[in-house]
């Protein structure tokens, strides 16, 4: 999956949400039995408890959305994909499994998963800046960007990074000065 998708994958989701809860509110609202500004925000709701955690779902997705996408395309546009491309799959995984926690009910452990797959979407949309970071060669020294990154593990997702800074990297041998920290 490529960023592009997960993003528009993460968007399909984002719209997905409300309908069920809209699913549920304009046919109340069609019928007379709720005025339309029944459920404006900072009311009390009368919802059922699935409406709601769809609806905080939802604006859980809405409030994510804009560094992820951000991310992506910012990425694209610089030429630098492939850290991108290996770990915006995860990045949407992450936040179905977030939403469907939210979803499922608001118990302690719930919420700790919840959580976690929060922390997991924020850890990878972090590794992916590094990614593009790297693969831009932020030190403009593209042999450094060979040593920082070319000893990933086959295993590790920025293995992607690797090969690419590898291709990128000059084929003679000047010297270089010692990567930065």
């Amino acid at each position: 999956m490529t960023g592009f998708t997960a993003v528009l994958l993460y968007a399909a989701w984002m719209l997905l949400l409300p309908i069920v809860y809209a699913g549920y509110r304009v046919p109340m609202i069609a019928a007379g039995r709720r005025r339309a500004h029944h459920w404006e925000r900072g009311k009390p709701t009368d919802d059922p408890a699935l409406l709601a955690r769809a609806k905080n779902a939802h604006l859980n997705c809405v409030e994510n959305f804009p560094a992820f996408a951000a991310v992506v395309c910012i990425g694209a546009l610089l030429g630098k994909s492939a850290p991108i491309d290996a770990l915006a799959a995860y990045v949407f995984y992450a936040r179905i499994a977030q939403s469907v926690a939210h979803l499922i009910g608001t118990s302690m452990p719930l919420i700790l998963v919840r959580g976690t797959f929060y922390t997991i979407q924020v850890v990878l949309i972090l590794y992916m800046i590094g990614g593009v970071a790297a693969l831009s060669c932020v030190y403009d020294d593209a042999s450094c960007c060979r040593r920082k990154v070319g000893r990933a593990q086959p295993s590790n997702p920025l293995r992607k990074i690797a090969s690419a800074c590898h291709s990128y990297a000059p084929t003679s041998t000047a010297p270089s000065r010692e990567c930065p920290r």
